[in-house]
């Protein structure tokens, strides 16, 4: 699958180039609490009519900011028409609209079942910010969502390919959105302490995030191109974990202290925070900066339940971006 356009942002800000910066000024060894900011989205003014937007929750305006900027990024230059009927969309995300969600919870316990908030569910249904941005780009072909908690990401990434392969899409939006929400620094928090505590060590947070990625997929190189995502292998175990093709590679997740000690291993929870989706932020990193890796190749890791880990082997081509990420010096 070729990347033929992309776009980011999160609590790092947003854009690939402060995606990139938020390494060089946030080193792992460093970071040494929350991170919460809200990612901005703002942009969208610029791009949508303000009344459009007015009941569009966080989420969905996260993942459309996003999607817009990736099919702004993948025309450029004469590239993709997303008008032909062929583009098709798939968004992976670890929580869901949890916002949305929580607040249907909270009209049902406050009001009832006769006066629970229509809006808020209709809003917290997993696969509405997906039909939200076929509706607002006039896109007809397939629609999913993979949400699941552990790493959406990778099995998300399998149904793009498939629907590629069969022919049902010529090029497919394939997004990772999460949100912050109070509840999940809550819960975080008493997790965290309660943790230190077994342990009898310093109450250390976990560091947390919000954000979304977009990436334009197609299956021919259509000239402007940032690399090519190859094979996604879901549920590798230790012992069928492959030999790493270069020194540097990307591990998050529940990743196990044999790899995470490793020279070679980027965990980049600074830069975007303990999120299901830092697989989708991973790949985005390395594209980005393709031409800072050696052979111009990475693997992306995610390990999740028992030891398992979701892999994507990508190789890049080295893009004219900011230059500020070193993984030898940073890492």
């Amino acid at each position: 699958m070729n990347v033929t356009g992309m776009a980011c942002l999160g609590s790092f800000g947003t854009g690939t180039r402060d995606l990139l910066s938020a390494f060089a000024v946030l080193p792992a060894s460093e970071f040494a609490g929350d991170r919460a900011a809200r990612a901005d989205t703002t942009g969208l003014t610029g791009l949508l009519p303000a009344r459009s937007l007015r009941q569009t929750d966080h989420f969905t305006r996260m993942a459309l900011l996003a999607v817009l900027k990736a099919v702004e990024d993948a025309q450029d230059e004469g590239g993709s028409d997303f008008s032909d009927g062929e583009t098709a969309i798939v968004v992976a995300s670890g929580y869901g609209p949890a916002s949305p969600t929580f607040d249907f919870l909270d009209s049902l316990l406050e009001y009832g079942e006769t006066m629970a908030s229509p809006l808020a569910f209709s809003h917290s249904v997993q696969n509405i910010p997906a039909a939200t941005l076929a509706m607002r780009l006039g896109l007809t072909g397939p629609c999913a969502t993979v949400c699941q908690w552990d790493n959406p990401v990778a099995p998300a990434l399998v149904i793009a390919r498939q629907w590629l392969r069969e022919g049902r899409a010529k090029r497919v939006l394939f997004g990772a959105v999460d949100e912050l929400t109070p509840f999940l620094e809550e819960t975080s928090a008493r997790l965290s302490a309660r943790k230190a505590a077994r342990a009898s060590g310093a109450h250390t947070r976990v560091p947390l995030g919000e954000g979304a990625v977009f990436f334009c997929l197609e299956d021919r190189d259509k000239g402007k191109c940032y690399g090519e995502i190859g094979r996604v292998e879901l549920g590798v175990g230790h012992a069928d974990f492959p030999v790493l093709p270069q020194a540097v590679f990307f591990a998050s997740g529940r990743v196990p202290l044999e790899w995470a000690a490793l020279p070679g291993a980027i965990r980049a929870l600074p830069a975007y925070g303990n999120i299901p989706i830092a697989q989708a932020f991973n790949l985005a990193v390395f594209f980005a900066q393709a031409g800072d890796f050696p052979g111009g190749e990475t693997v992306c890791a995610h390990f999740g339940r028992d030891g398992l880990a979701d892999i994507v082997r990508a190789a890049g081509k080295s893009c004219e971006r900011a230059a500020c990420f070193n993984p030898q010096r940073n890492f």
